[in-house]
């Protein structure tokens, strides 16, 4: 068989994975114990049509195992189908648990029968079946085990069978699909699946979808089914799988919506009454679609391998700008402190200036009293000091100190000539000789200071003269 053809519009869905990986169901039924009737001869014909029974280190199971129509997950089993797929169970595997290691039986034979467990076998068409059948199997579980604990284990499953605690779970694989609409007035019609139509898979609840498109239910139903085996489980390995869980085979029967026939619309090839010999231009056809096929799912993982890069560069891009977004935040947080840190800086530089302003005239004032204390400390007066200070500012403290060693030169200069001048004043004025002698000095002081302004005058008028 082919690989499960997928569509573009079910690759653009990102569907394209989820239908190769979910082209094989379960079937849940409960294990029932077969006891053959021997009044009854459809059921003493279903049990000694291919089953070898009677046998002693065999266990002998009866299950129903699935039905025409619609199950409750929106699976569409077609009479056509199932009738192609009927023996396709016959010598699979019985296991444990799916545990394809652990083998415990086999599967023995299958036949259709409807509800009332009229049997139909190959001398019937599928023309001769009723809208609603069932496959029913039967099963041998192996009893004689060397391992004593094995063998004790499958004697507790027997046990257990008709307490309705063990399950049989089918696994059916198939091959493709098309697509089953029912309306509300419970008619339906079947659209098959290609290009223009496989839209559509995105309703079907196997895939994720509602099941619901425009009014109408949306079914999945199965082409090319194969039943690969079954296996004796406590619980279905996938709860969403599970058809239905029977009591008996009435139960099972009425849960099945068999009850209404599909309207082929749309469909390319329908092979009523095929039997298993394809003539040579169907197997032609075959073999060239399943190399389309192929050359189509290699091109539908290419465009995904693309979607995939292009998904991660898109998310790169997103990472980006994300990146950038938080950068032009970050960004315009520095920039506004920036702002506030200069205006801080011109606040405080703005003191700055300020204090250095003040420390400025504090010096020059500083400088100023200073260079007064030095030249009053010389002998001049605190008025002629300060305006002498004023007056030479621009020197620096070595000028003005040579300044201040001139003016301390001539006033040495005036207090010697104002000592000569004193001591004429003493010889001539006989009359201040007593004072002078009496020691008194502020007497002395006084006349020095006289001296000194008489002594000074005449130096100015001298300067002048010289002029």
């Amino acid at each position: 068989m082919s690989e499960l053809l997928i569509y573009r519009a079910e690759v653009e869905e990102g569907l394209d994975n989820l239908i190769r990986d979910n082209n094989s169901l379960a079937y849940l039924t409960p294990a029932t114990l077969m006891q053959p009737d021997e009044d009854n001869l459809r059921i003493k014909l279903l049990h000694t049509k291919a089953t070898n029974k009677n046998q002693p280190d065999l266990h002998y199971l009866d299950t129903i195992m699935v039905t025409t129509g619609w199950n409750k997950n929106d699976d569409v089993f077609d009479r056509l189908e199932l009738w192609i797929a009927r023996k396709t169970p016959e010598d699979k595997p019985f296991n444990l648990e799916h545990k394809e290691s652990d083998i415990i039986g086999h599967i023995t034979d299958n036949c259709i029968i409807d509800d009332n467990n009229k049997i139909y076998d190959d001398t019937n068409t599928v023309e001769d079946l009723p809208d609603k059948f069932h496959i029913k199997t039967g099963a041998v579980l192996y009893k004689n085990w060397e391992d004593p604990e094995r063998a004790e284990q499958i004697e507790k499953i027997i046990a257990e069978i008709p307490q309705n605690m063990w399950f049989v779970s089918m696994e059916a694989m198939f091959y493709g699909f098309d697509y089953a609409l029912l309306d509300g007035n419970n008619s339906a019609k079947v659209i098959a699946r290609k290009q223009e139509t496989a839209f559509l898979t995105k309703y079907l609840r196997a895939y994720g979808g509602t099941g619901v498109y425009q009014g109408y239910r949306v079914g999945r139903l199965l082409r090319n089914i194969t039943f690969s085996g079954k296996g004796l489980v406590r619980k279905p390995a996938n709860p969403e799988s599970v058809i239905l869980t029977v009591a008996n085979f009435k139960d099972y029967a009425g849960e099945i919506d068999g009850s209404f026939n599909l309207e082929v619309e749309s469909r390319e090839t329908v092979m009523a009454g095929a039997t298993d010999n394809k003539d040579e231009k169907v197997l032609e056809l075959s073999e060239k679609v399943g190399e389309l096929t192929m050359s189509l799912n290699s091109k539908a993982t290419e465009l995904t391998t693309v979607s995939d890069k292009l998904e991660v560069a898109t998310q790169k891009i997103t990472e980006l700008e994300t990146q950038v977004s938080t950068s032009e935040a970050s960004l315009t947080d520095m920039t506004k402190q920036c702002d506030e840190l200069q205006k801080n800086i011109d606040e405080l530089s703005k003191v700055k200036a300020e204090l250095e302003t003040k420390l400025e005239k504090i010096q020059a004032e500083s400088l100023l009293s200073l260079r007064i204390s030095k030249l009053v400390a010389v002998g001049k007066t605190a008025d002629e000091a300060k305006a002498l200070a004023e007056q030479f500012t621009n020197l620096d403290e070595v000028q003005f100190d040579a300044l201040v060693a001139m003016a301390t030169v001539k006033a040495q200069e005036q207090n010697e000539e104002a000592e000569d001048v004193l001591e004429e004043a003493e010889a001539e004025d006989t009359t201040n000789e007593g004072a002078i002698d009496s020691g008194s000095e502020n007497v002395r002081a006084a006349l020095l200071t006289s001296i000194r302004e008489r002594v000074t005058a005449s130096r100015k008028k001298y300067i002048k003269e010289k002029k």
